[in-house]
C-alpha cells in the first residue's frame, strides 16, 4: 500500500464529478428520497462531519464513534465525528468538521490534511444538511473521546469497507417504528447504516475507481 500515491489519486477523483446521491441511494433505509424542496433545504440546519484517513499496519484506516444511548435521534449508532456549524466559532462547514473531531476525539485540526468534500446529504429524522469532509492523517493517531459524546471509537481498515460480502440488509427499530430491509456496512461487528452508511457508499465509490495496487 503507497498512501501518498493513494492520496493523490484520491484528490484526484474529488476534482471531477462524484458519485453523489446515485451511491448514497444503495445504502438509504428503504423508501428514502435524496430529492428534497428547496424550502426544506433551507430551513435545515447546517452542520458537518470529517471521515479521516490514515495509515496504519499497510492498510488506511477510519474512525467511526459510537454514540451514546440518549434520549435522542441518533442514540447509539455509529456515525463520523461531527456537528452543527456554530456562526461564533466556524467561519464554514470545514473548520466545524474540524472542530468538533477535535472535540470529540482530540484530533488536532493543525494535524489534519483537508483533501475536499463529499456530497452533502440531508437527515430528515434530525433536519440536519450534513456536509462530509474528506481529509487525512500521515500517520496514526492517538485518540481522546469526549466520554460525554463518544462511547467508542472504533477504527476501519477500507478493506472491510471494500467487501461486498459486509454490505447486508436488518429490520431495526427506530423511535419505536420498525423499519424492514436496512441496508448497511457490517464493519469490526458493528452495524453502520444511515446517513453514515450513505457517506460510505460514495467513498466506495470512488476508492472503486482507484488502481488497486495503490490500495
Amino acid at each position: 500500500m503507497d498512501f501518498n500515491k493513494f492520496i493523490v489519486q484520491l484528490s484526484s477523483l474529488l476534482q471531477a464529478d462524484l458519485p453523489g446521491q446515485v451511491a448514497q441511494a444503495q445504502m438509504s433505509p428503504l423508501g428514502r428520497s435524496g430529492n428534497y424542496d428547496k424550502t426544506t433545504l433551507q430551513k435545515a440546519r447546517k452542520s458537518a462531519v470529517c471521515l479521516l484517513l490514515y495509515p496504519h499496519e499497510n492498510d488506511i484506516f477510519f474512525p467511526l464513534i459510537e454514540r451514546p444511548t440518549y434520549d435522542g435521534t441518533h442514540s447509539g449508532q455509529m456515525a463520523f465525528p461531527g456537528g452543527a456549524f456554530e456562526a461564533d466559532k466556524d467561519q464554514n462547514l470545514t473548520e466545524t468538521a474540524l472542530r468538533e473531531t477535535f472535540e470529540e476525539i482530540g484530533i488536532s485540526p493543525d494535524d489534519v490534511q483537508v483533501l475536499g468534500n463529499l456530497s452533502g446529504l440531508y437527515i430528515m429524522p434530525s433536519n440536519f444538511w450534513v456536509q462530509p469532509v474528506l481529509a487525512y492523517l500521515p500517520s496514526a493517531p492517538s485518540f481522546i473521546p469526549d466520554k460525554n459524546e463518544v462511547a467508542s471509537v472504533v477504527s476501519i481498515p477500507l478493506q472491510e469497507l471494500l467487501n461486498e460480502e459486509n454490505v447486508q440488509q436488518t429490520s431495526l427499530k427506530v423511535r419505536g417504528i420498525l423499519l424492514p430491509n436496512v441496508p448497511y456496512f457490517a464493519l469490526q461487528d458493528k452495524v453502520v447504516w444511515g446517513a453514515t452508511a450513505a457517506i460510505l457508499a460514495e467513498l466506495k465509490a470512488l476508492l472503486q475507481k482507484i488502481a488497486p495496487q495503490v490500495l
